[in-house]
């Protein structure tokens, strides 16, 4: 929805209540509120959001539009969050299907993070998809140089097969950081 957008929606909303229009003042930081619960909030419709946005600003003003902004920022961050498992399910059912077909020759290697803010990330882990733990190292170093020459900038590097065994089960509910391809 663009600027212009919301001020004509406004408009509809006062001349159906036969209210005088007034075109409303909105800086900056007051449209990024505007937009973000237009965008996120779980309450406003897909289908009917730009009146909702408008009623709600021209019925209660900005306050209460402020007011849903810290439900609309958790439901952006799901909505990224649902994102990078669909893109991590897409990856590995293009895995699966590599394995079907023979065609599989990369493999997984898992790089942990301890609570040191030397590392790149604290408490957590990143994937690194690459033929073999040399080149999987490698693509790691190209993005997080060694902080301490000849040492890896983490605390733990496993193959898939160890981090099933071992290591997966204390992450098993955490994502990962990022994948590295």
């Amino acid at each position: 929805m663009t600027r212009e957008e919301f001020y004509e929606n406004v408009k509809t909303v006062a001349q159906k209540e036969g209210k005088e229009y007034h075109e409303p003042s909105i800086n900056k930081e007051m449209w990024r509120v505007i937009e973000t619960v237009y965008l996120f909030h779980p309450s406003i419709s897909s289908t009917y959001g730009k009146e909702e946005i408008a009623l709600l600003y021209h019925k209660f003003g900005m306050a209460v539009i402020r007011d849903m902004l810290p439900r609309a920022k958790k439901s952006e961050l799901m909505a990224e969050r649902l994102r990078v498992v669909n893109r991590e399910r897409e990856k590995v059912m293009e895995r699966m299907e590599h394995l079907a077909n023979g065609t599989d020759t990369e493999e997984k290697y898992y790089f942990t993070f301890g609570s040191s803010m030397q590392f790149p990330y604290q408490d957590g882990y990143i994937v690194v998809i690459a033929e073999n733990r040399k080149a999987a190292i490698t693509k790691f170093r190209a993005k997080y140089p060694d902080r301490n020459e000849d040492t890896v900038n983490c605390s733990e590097i496993y193959s898939e097969d160890e981090w099933y065994a071992c290591k997966g089960t204390h992450y098993h509910n955490i994502l990962p950081y990022e994948t590295i391809e």
